[in-house]
């Protein structure tokens, strides 16, 4: 398993494939003041670290996914469009727990 970021999730099914899931119900939050336009010049915008709470989500969904069987529920498959590849939003639980609520609980 790899933690994509705070909304996304790299899967190994118990077939061997892997597979990029996206938490359903979950939207990060968009920068403050609308990003890469307004940022300081020369230096590259990194999400990860520029998007408020995004590092802490991942670090939470790190802490408590990485090396963990998880079960994966696919609830809604988003068709791409002209600026976005395909998305598979999965309801993801860790025993009886929803992970994406505990995210933002």
């Amino acid at each position: 398993m790899e933690i994509v970021m705070g909304d996304a999730l790299v899967i190994k099914k118990d077939s061997g494939e892997v597979m990029k899931i996206w938490l359903s119900s979950i939207r990060p939050p968009k920068s403050e003041e609308g990003g890469k336009e307004n940022q300081t010049p020369g230096r590259q915008f990194r999400p990860l670290y520029d998007i408020p709470h995004m590092f802490d989500a991942r670090e939470f969904l790190r802490k408590r996914l990485i090396g963990k069987k998880v079960t994966v529920t696919v609830d809604y498959v988003q068709p791409k469009s002209d600026s976005f590849p395909e998305k598979t939003a999965c309801t993801v639980l860790i025993g009886q727990q929803n992970v994406a609520e505990a995210l933002v609980s």
